[in-house]
């Protein structure tokens, strides 16, 4: 079993990078306009407005388009599911960089 310190690790590199954070920030701001909309706004558009939630989470969210009264926590799992993979791929890439920068290096010259 893992130490509960390198599990804390992994989730603060998979989830606070700068492709997860952006992510979850780009979902925050929709849910903000979308309810900011809904709430000063009389109109009949609040299913499109609906839909605009939806967008982001969409490879995902299709998991949850018949979940009724859950579609909404379908759509918050399936957002910080893709947050995660994001970040995961970010983490991925970077360890990926600094390696092939470390093999590229040349040695210290032995005199």
């Amino acid at each position: 079993m893992a130490p509960a310190y390198r599990s804390r690790s992994l989730v603060r590199r998979i989830l606070l990078n700068p492709a997860a954070l952006g992510y979850l920030g780009l979902l925050a701001a929709t849910g903000l306009f979308v309810a900011a909309n809904v709430l000063f706004n009389d109109s009949a558009d609040d299913l499109v407005l609906a839909a605009l939630l939806f967008l982001p989470t969409l490879p995902t969210g299709l998991l949850f388009v018949s979940a009724g009264e859950w579609a909404a926590v379908g759509m918050a799992a399936s957002g910080l599911f893709q947050a995660v993979l994001l970040g995961a791929v970010w983490n991925w890439l970077a360890q990926w960089r600094q390696n092939r920068n470390r093999r590229r290096r040349p040695s210290a010259p032995t005199s």
